[in-house]
């Protein structure tokens, strides 16, 4: 038996759909199909029914997974006394982002100094979508994240290291490219595509649109910006991205600044409280000397703040 046999097995037990865990664990469909019959195998029982439309766990597997995160807890310190006890004590800080943080912002050079200050610590960057950080900080399958609009949290504090600018994405001839930005006003009755529910930078423009009391006709949800933006070139709708992704806008898509005054989405870093995690502490020490001469910005009426 693999460690990552039983890690896998988790996130299909959470998700009950291979290609959203495939995608968490990244791997190939295929690849984590193998891994889940291999367990069933090295175990003896079945752990998943499947069929053409869904994957639900049996008895054995609902056995399985509710001992697997004492089980996984107790293995990780076992392997870090290991390394200790052996001379290496080298830590290792996992960091998750979201992919809205890996172009144009402070995160990639926060990062590096980190590793330069820190040789001895390895880091691994893990891209999730920002809908599932919560759960991931607070089970430990990372240690702190990069994302937009954290939501208040008893356990989860954060720090802004970026108040980036929306920015209104409109199809070709639409009738707003003629204006100078889009109030949330204007966009009364007219269709929207939005990020996945949940996302966290969804969840802002949501929040604005419910302050300004206007309710958008949304017609489709999407979680990777580049099938977003295609959407929007087709006339689908009009859409919105942080700034620090326009340029992953196609050609001939308008771009218009969203709100009177401009919305600004705060993008943070997050770390739960309650783990210890020295490399956690010097990360933090980190990021605060990255934006300690930054001033942060009020969020718009309505909209949601970092802790």
């Amino acid at each position: 038996m693999e460690l990552r046999h039983l890690r896998n097995f988790r996130l299909l037990a959470e998700e009950l759909n291979f290609t959203r865990a495939a995608r968490r664990a990244h791997v190939s469909q295929s690849s984590l199909s193998e891994q889940i019959l291999r367990l069933e195998d090295i175990l003896g029982v079945k752990l998943f029914d499947r069929s053409p439309h869904h994957v639900r766990m049996t008895e054995a597997g609902e056995a399985l997974y509710r001992e697997l995160p004492d089980l996984l807890d107790h293995l990780g310190r076992v392997l870090e006394t290991t390394r200790l006890a052996g001379g290496h004590p080298r830590r290792r800080l996992r960091i998750g982002y979201s992919s809205s943080m890996a172009l144009n912002s402070p995160m990639p050079r926060i990062v590096q100094t980190f590793r330069q200050a820190y040789p001895r610590t390895d880091t691994v960057l893990l891209e999730h979508s920002s809908t599932d950080f919560e759960r991931m900080l607070t089970e430990g399958d990372v240690d702190c994240f990069f994302i937009p609009n954290p939501p208040a949290h008893t356990r989860i504090a954060s720090l802004p290291i970026l108040f980036d600018p929306v920015l209104c994405c409109l199809p070709p001839g639409h009738r707003l490219a003629g204006k100078s930005e889009v109030r949330l006003e204007d966009l009364r009755d007219v269709p929207v595509i939005m990020p996945t529910a949940g996302a966290r930078f969804g969840v802002y423009v949501m929040t604005a649109f419910l302050a300004a009391e206007v309710e958008p006709k949304v017609v489709a949800n999407i979680s990777q910006p580049t099938v977003l933006l295609t959407m929007v070139s087709t006339g689908a709708g009009v859409s919105f991205i942080p700034s620090s992704l326009a340029g992953l806008v196609p050609e001939g898509v308008p771009l218009r600044p969203l709100g009177s005054p401009v919305l600004k989405v705060p993008f943070s870093f997050v770390w739960d409280t309650g783990r210890a995690n020295p490399a956690v502490d010097d990360m933090v020490a980190i990021v605060r000397a990255a934006v300690s001469r930054a001033i942060p910005e009020p969020a718009p009426p309505g909209a949601q703040t970092p802790v």
